[in-house]
């Protein structure tokens, strides 16, 4: 990550102000000279006196009060130490683990502040300050002897240390920085506030930062500064737009992000203009990246063809050709080749002086000069690659910078994610219940909503005329003005005329006595209204006769009807609208259909009842969606409201919704919630449901609320994204009461744009999410990487349960902190699940490392969330036994040994991969590098979309156990190859 030095220093650097002896007295520009020495027990470092300069043998740090230090020779200038472990596991993971001081004589020391730590891949930084001395010495403040795993080392003490000046923002353009709040509209919205030297922080309520260049410039890069890192933004928080005018942006839609410490880097761009905006598109106000400066937020800066990020001011000397195969017939996107550090011959570049022992100076590049996202484990590189043609291409290596900073930590190489999110809240006193957007024939959006705390209100409508970015105020457009409540149905747009059909019902009462015969008591009336003007007013509204039943040999008229669907058109031009009612005197629900040959004038009732067994309380099937299929058959999922029942049902009808099969399981696991499908502009079926779970039918857990996609007519599906991971919205579904979502709506507002809107926060908020890049964000993205660097875990896609699943510094792999279980109740079970992308083939890796095992510890991968251990759907199960012995769940349900018996002993980290095909039921288990067998599935499922951990049981307590570095990679299609490696170039 980058170092940041104060705006004083930089001025300095341009000024010439520096010592002459710069380039003379230095191997590189960026790293100065010195011999490395160290002091033992320095009890006070303030006089203790270096010594054992040029010691060349094995060393280590952080041992009885030890101090190592360097002799520059002279007095330098300097802003930036690094401390080089051999490997990245060690012990120091706070800026309190060490003291740094400074001196001219080795006699005096006096103690350097207000410096920032940073650990990054094998070193730990210590930079943002300015100092000029010519002995510099960095204290451990451990006072015992530690131990060899967790050491900071090296064989040579010559390679502990390094002290460097580095130059921050190099050929950054002068420009006024400015902001604009609450920027719904990032196309039109004009910065303002330019040149307030003002505190001032980026996620937060929809702001955007904006740099005024003064003139048009051409950029490529973009960096973003806070004052203390890190920060919970990634790349899909973030969008850029570019203007001559400050009136009218336009967007940037390709580029790359790296995140530093306490910067972010965006780059591989391509923009020109006067004005540079950078917007987010978090909602909430719970900032996390700020600075105490705005004018020190943002720079511009158009770099040199082979100037690649974080170089620090230095240049690059060398490269290397490195030969990628992509052996399958067709082009891969965003795919990772791994390059061993053996192929590259990195100890011998090291070992001559030409590579940074670190790595720090390690990139990639494509042929097209575009910078490759990275990420470097302990063997080798993953190097993601946009577009990789069928067959043999070429990426290059290039090093030999030691100003450079390391980029090979971050997310970007494994954990591919697109699109932007915008969150929006629409919820007032009259607007807020069954809520429902449309797309209106001119292309604006409408609204409609109403509160279940009036039977007067009415329903409200409201309207957006740039995709659903801004709005309307809420206003009234229809009201019954009887004893029932009106309430939003469904909201239709004749695709021959334009005209909108406003669905909606009159509610009464709804009992599980009598219900059929109970009058008013068991009351739903449902009405459509006409609008030719696109939906701002609307004709006299008329009742629906939705027919009759029979129960036990007796016909009633349907007098309890209720809906949420949307009227699909037909190919030979009926329409289908399905609707809901109730079946029985104890209030349990059927589905059926209306169909109307006359544009809606008039319905008729589908002859078929679709029921399941079931008891009052809205059991039965309800809430259902339909799609008409290629082959002119029509295909409805409900809603299952039985208690031994995990997915959605399904029917079909071949005669245009005049009968219906039988209704069976679905293959998507779902509580008890709604689901929609729509038609996605390349002809895919898209499916949203929020209740991805197993916690069954009778549940009203509703979330996630995930979207997937079928491109083989809904007989799977793929995809199943979490729409509201990342969001303050995000949270495990444990609350029995609390239903995240509910009545899904779906919208296309372009090709590549998706408005989602639902009933929230457990039927008492109205919302909105705008996803933009939305083909990327549903095909492309893929993969999980979690350092465990940043304490927020839910930013990560993580949902825990229990008092204590939490990223800690306690313990880490690599980096200053892991992921922490620690089972200290007897409330609730202690877990934690992280969700992504949907794989049915892949390759999960992490390292573990357990305290204690009092309570057991389980990891497994899953397709529906859950936090039990013998969840449907839990395809893949693994137990940590209180003895340390790993064993497997098999299809029977029991815990047997692995084909090699394996134990894992506490307080000792171990290297897990796991290699699972779902289609064949079949997962092979590797630890520390050795192979231990193939075992079977659990349960069965279709596809994994959640890494599951867990103590092993509610009751118990004392499982203490960490992990650190999870990746998960898709390995469905071939990943690309790493061939010959070509000879070094000096450049």
């Amino acid at each position: 990550m980058r170092s940041r030095i104060c705006l004083m220093l930089a001025l300095l650097l341009l000024a010439g102000l520096l010592p002459n002896t710069w380039n003379a007295s230095i191997a590189y520009a960026g790293k100065w000279q010195g011999s490395v020495g160290y002091l033992n027990n320095d009890s006070s470092p303030g006089s203790g006196v270096m010594a054992n300069f040029g010691y060349t043998n094995a060393a280590y740090f952080d041992y009885y009060n030890r101090s190592i230090g360097i002799d520059l020779q002279s007095s330098r200038s300097f802003n930036e130490i690094r401390l080089i472990d051999e490997d990245s596991t060690n012990r120091i993971n706070h800026s309190s683990d060490l003291t740094i001081y400074v001196s001219n004589d080795n006699v005096t020391y006096t103690q350097l502040t207000g410096w920032s730590f940073w650990k990054s891949g094998q070193s730990v930084v210590l930079h943002n300050f300015s100092a000029n001395a010519r002995y510099v010495k960095v204290h451990s403040n451990f006072t015992d002897a530690g131990a060899a795993g967790t050491w900071l080392k090296q064989s040579n003490l010559q390679a502990m240390l390094e002290v460097l000046l580095v130059t921050p923002h190099s050929g950054a353009y002068t420009g006024t920085v400015g902001y604009l709040n609450q920027d719904m509209n990032p196309t039109s919205g004009s910065i303002a506030n330019w040149g307030a030297a003002v505190a001032a922080a980026l996620d937060y309520n929809y702001r955007s930062l904006g740099i005024d260049l003064g003139v048009i410039r051409t950029f490529n890069t973009i960096e973003l500064v806070e004052s203390q890192g890190p920060s919970r933004i990634e790349k899909t928080d973030l969008s850029v737009y570019v203007s001559n005018d400050n009136m009218s942006y336009s967007r940037i839609t390709d580029w790359d992000f790296l995140k530093l410490d306490h910067t972010l880097i965006l780059y591989n761009l391509s923009g020109s203009g006067r004005y540079v905006k950078i917007h987010n598109h978090i909602d909430d106000l719970d900032f996390t990246f700020s600075n105490t400066n705005l004018q020190s937020m943002v720079y511009v800066t158009n770099r040199p063809a082979g100037e690649w990020t974080a170089a620090g001011g230095g240049t690059w000397a060398y490269k290397k050709s490195v030969q990628v195969t992509n052996s399958t017939a067709a082009s891969v996107e965003d795919r990772a080749v791994y390059v061993t550090k053996a192929a590259l011959d990195t100890s011998g570049l090291i070992a001559a002086g030409k590579l940074q022992q670190d790595y720090r100076d390690v990139r990639f590049a494509d042929t097209a000069n575009r910078e490759l996202a990275y990420y470097m484990d302990s063997s080798g590189f993953y190097i993601r690659i946009p577009a990789l043609a069928s067959g043999s291409s070429t990426i290059t290596m290039y090093y030999g910078n030691p100003s450079a900073e390391f980029t090979g930590a971050g997310q970007e190489a494994l954990q591919v994610e697109y699109g932007n999110k915008t969150l929006v809240e629409h919820t007032t006193s009259l607007f807020k219940d069954n809520v429902k957007p449309e797309k209106l024939a001119n292309g604006d959006i409408m609204m409609v909503a109403n509160t279940v705390g009036s039977t007067t209100s009415g329903i409200y409508s409201k309207y957006s005329t740039d995709g659903g970015l801004t709005w309307t105020v809420p206003s009234p457009i229809i009201n019954l003005n009887d004893a029932g409540r009106d309430e939003p149905a469904a909201l239709f747009v004749d695709p021959a005329t334009g005209n909108v059909f406003l669905y909606f019902y009159s509610y009464y009462g709804y009992t599980t006595t009598n219900c059929l015969t109970a009058g008013n008591a068991c009351r739903n009336d449902l009405y459509y209204a006409k609008s030719t003007d696109n939906g701002h007013t609307f004709a006299q509204p008329v009742k629906i006769d939705t027919g009759t039943l029979v129960y036990n040999g007796v016909t009633y008229p349907i007098n309890y009807n209720v809906t949420y669907t949307n009227p699909i058109k037909l190919v030979n031009g009926d329409w289908i609208f399905p609707f809901v009612y109730v079946k029985a005197p104890d209030g349990s629900l059927a589905t059926s259909v209306l169909y109307s040959t006359d544009q809606g004038v008039t319905w008729t009732k589908s002859v078929s009842q679709l029921s399941v067994t079931s008891s009052g309380g809205e059991g039965g099937l309800s809430e259902p969606s339909i799609v008409q299929l290629n082959n002119g058959n029509l295909l409805m999922y409900m809603r299952q409201q039985v208690s031994d029942k995990y997915r959605l049902a399904q029917s079909t009808s071949t005669d245009n919704g005049r009968t219906w099969s039988a209704p069976t399981d679905a293959p998507v696991f779902s509580s008890n919630t709604m689901s929609v499908m729509t038609r996605h502009t390349n002809h895919d079926i898209l499916l949203l449901w929020p209740g991805n779970n197993s916690f069954g039918g009778t549940s009203y857990l509703r979330n996630p609320l995930t979207l997937a996609y079928s491109s083989d007519e809904a007989a799977t599906w793929r995809g199943m994204r979490d729409i509201l991971g990342r969001t303050r919205l995000s949270e495990a579904a444990v609350n029995p009461t609390k239903r995240i979502a509910t009545q899904p709506s779906t919208v296309k507002v372009d090709s590549d744009t998706y408005l989602f809107g639902w009933w929230g926060n457990s039927l008492t908020t109205a919302q909105t999410i705008r996803i933009e890049d939305f083909n990327r964000y549903l095909y492309r993205s893929h993969g999980v990487l979690d350092d465990f660097e940043y304490t927020d875990l839910k930013n990560d896609y993580w949902w825990k349960l229990g008092d204590t699943v939490e990223v800690s510094s306690n313990q880490s792999r690599s980096g200053a902190s892991s992921l922490r279980l620690f089972d200290n109740n007897t409330s609730t079970l202690t877990a934690g699940s992280r969700l992504f992308p949907a794989m049915r083939k892949g390759t999960v890796k992490f390292s573990v490392y357990a305290n204690q095992l009092s309570n057991l510890f389980s990891f497994s991968l899953r397709e529906p969330y859950s936090y039990v251990h013998n969840a449907p759907g839990t395809i893949f199960q693994f137990m940590l036994e209180t003895d340390g012995s790993l064993k497997v769940y098999n299809t029977a349900g029991s815990r047997v040994e692995l084909p090699v018996p394996t134990d894992l002993a506490t307080g000792v980290w171990y290297d897990i991969e796991l290699r699972f095909d779902v289609p064949a039921k079949q997962i092979g288990v590797w630890v520390n590098g050795s192979f231990k067998g193939n075992a079977a599935n659990y349960w069965t499922g279709d596809q994994i979309t959640h890494f599951n951990i867990a103590s092993g049981s509610t009751a118990g307590t004392g499982t203490d156990v960490y992990i650190d570095n999870l990746s998960i990679q898709d390995t469905e299609i071939a990943l690309p190859t790493a061939g010959t490696i070509g000879p070094e170039q000096a450049i």
